[in-house]
Parts: C-alpha cells; sequence; structure tokens
C-alpha cells in the first residue's frame, strides 16, 4: 500500500497534493477493510439504530463499497406516504472549512458526506432499504442472526375483522426478534383488537412500542403490546378505531 516517506532531510514542502496522496490511501484502507469482513454486501457497520420509527442513532455504514457516517437524526415516518425507510447519502460542506486563497478566492474544503434515512415506496428499484441491512457483527460470525422470513399479511389472524392485504417480515437476531410490517385491515367500531402472528415468531417478554397508522387518512399513535403469540394494538386516544379500512405500518423489535 502506499505511504508518505516524510524521513527526508533538507526541509520537507508540505502541500496539498502530500496530504491527498496520504487521506486517499486511508479512506481505501478503510473500505477494503470492511469491505472484507462483509464481503462487500451493504451493512450496518456500528450505531444506526432507528427506534420510535422516527429517531436514528449516530454510527457508520458501509454502502456501494464505501464507508459512509451516519449523525443522528429524525426520519420520516412511514405514514407520510412511504412503504418502507431508505438510505439516500447527501453532500455539504462545514463552514469551519471555509479558506482564504493565495489567488485572492475562497474555497470549501470540509467536505461532510453524510448517510440518511427517509421514505420510499414499491417498488424498491435500486433504493437501499434500511430494513434489509445486516450488522457487520453478524456477517462476521459474532452474533447469531436468521434469514429474514416474509409471509403475506393474510396468514395472521385477528380477533375482529378481517385482514385484506399486505406483508409481514421478521428475524431473529442474537437476542431479539425484529419485525417489519404493512398490514391493511378492515374493522370494525372497536377501541383494540388482537393480532396473531405465526408461531415460529418466538418469545414471551411483554413489550410496548410506538408505532403509527393511517386511519381514514389521519395520522394518529398506536400503542402495540406483545405477550406471548398475541399483539394487542390500541389507540392512544380514548375514542375507538374507526369503522372500515385501516392500514398499520411499522418496524420494532423485542428482547426474547
Amino acid at each position: 500500500m502506499n505511504s508518505l516517506t516524510t524521513n527526508i532531510n533538507g526541509g520537507f514542502p508540505w502541500v496539498l497534493d502530500d496530504f491527498r496522496w496520504h487521506n486517499d490511501q486511508e479512506q481505501a484502507f478503510a473500505n477494503s477493510l470492511i469491505s472484507g469482513l462483509c464481503g462487500g454486501v451493504d451493512c450496518i457497520v456500528s450505531g444506526v439504530v432507528l427506534t420510535s420509527g422516527v429517531n436514528v442513532s449516530a454510527g457508520y455504514l458501509f454502502l456501494s463499497g464505501e464507508l459512509v457516517r451516519v449523525d443522528a437524526h429524525t426520519a420520516p415516518d412511514l405514514d407520510q406516504g412511504g412503504d418502507f425507510h431508505k438510505i439516500i447519502i447527501t453532500e455539504s460542506f462545514d463552514s469551519a472549512g471555509l479558506k482564504s486563497l493565495e489567488d485572492g478566492g475562497t474555497g470549501n474544503a470540509y467536505n461532510k458526506r453524510r448517510a440518511t434515512l427517509t421514505v420510499g415506496n414499491f417498488p424498491v428499484g435500486s433504493s437501499v432499504r434500511y430494513s434489509t441491512l445486516d450488522l457487520l457483527p453478524e456477517i462476521v460470525g459474532l452474533q447469531g442472526s436468521t434469514p429474514w422470513i416474509t409471509v403475506n399479511a393474510t396468514d395472521l389472524t385477528v380477533n375482529s375483522g378481517t385482514i385484506d392485504e399486505g406483508t409481514f417480515s421478521y428475524r431473529v437476531r442474537d437476542n431479539r426478534v425484529e419485525v417489519s410490517f404493512s398490514i391493511g385491515l378492515t374493522l370494525g367500531d372497536i377501541n383494540q383488537f388482537s393480532i396473531t402472528p405465526p408461531s415460529a415468531v418466538i418469545g414471551d417478554n411483554v413489550f410496548s412500542v410506538l408505532t403509527h397508522y393511517s386511519d381514514n387518512d389521519a395520522l394518529k399513535v398506536a400503542h402495540i403490546t406483545k405477550n406471548g403469540l398475541l399483539w394487542n394494538v390500541s389507540r392512544d386516544a380514548a375514542e375507538a378505531f374507526a369503522a372500515g379500512s385501516v392500514t398499520l405500518k411499522g418496524e420494532f423489535s423485542y428482547k426474547i
């Protein structure tokens, strides 16, 4: 690999090209190392945890052969017209890097290349879906993970109303079950209903998470509580679910 020889006597004339030689080699090494560990596939290197459907923690992603930083940010909610969260890369400049040049001009030197989560719609196309990214430690065998299993939402059972369409995906990763779903239901006027997932979805710890559903095109917040193989979904507000079409979308996980 390339290196910068700095033990030359006589007064070394340091210029930007020298730094570029060194910086490019460091970036190439980091990208090559991560690529070798993950087999060249896109993955989560560290952090980038999505909680409450919108809060994204800081970390790093490996995307298309490049190590990309993620700053903590708030992602759009899936109920804002999206089917899934996807990754996009943006570039900006830190104002502290505005330099005065010898020719009298100015130039931005501190380039910030960041990955963020936004919403995408089916078909997926070339989009990188957040929910399909594996963690680097799992890929190299430091943790256990099962493949994503996807079933038709109509294979689920509901105690009130009918499930009309949608998909339901789950996997076991380390000591957690991760779930991604988009389910369309037809309901009557009820305060809560229960959904029973496939028996292969394991775990009996009780959890409560926030998700969102669209109720006659109005955004609402619902609680999902799991105990064993039963999910109880209830409105945050006192009134019942409106009769008719309801769409539940979300991604969440729970310990087993």
